[in-house]
């Protein structure tokens, strides 16, 4: 009989360390969960971002170069060069 009583200490005592794991790991998925929500909001946010600096570079390219009649291209007062230039800056 104290052998039963025993294993049911046992029992019990694996059941509440089994439980504070668990609740353990649910609070941990949690977290990560968050995190990874966290990361892909800025993910998008920057490429956003890159995506709209992206778009006005080749805008302000295109503004700057202009073909002229004999289908040569020329450009304009700002060159192509410098545009890329602040633009990786």
């Amino acid at each position: 009989m104290i052998h039963d009583d025993k294993d049911e200490v046992n029992q019990e005592f694996d059941y509440k360390d089994l439980k504070a794991s668990v609740s353990k790991q649910q609070t941990e998925i949690s977290r990560l969960k968050e995190l990874i929500e966290d990361i892909k909001s800025d993910f998008s946010i920057t490429s956003h971002a890159n995506h709209i600096e992206t778009k006005k570079l080749f805008e302000r390219i295109l503004h700057a170069v202009e073909a002229n009649g004999n289908g040569k291209v020329t450009t304009t007062n700002v060159t192509t060069n410098t545009i890329f230039n602040e633009a990786m800056h």
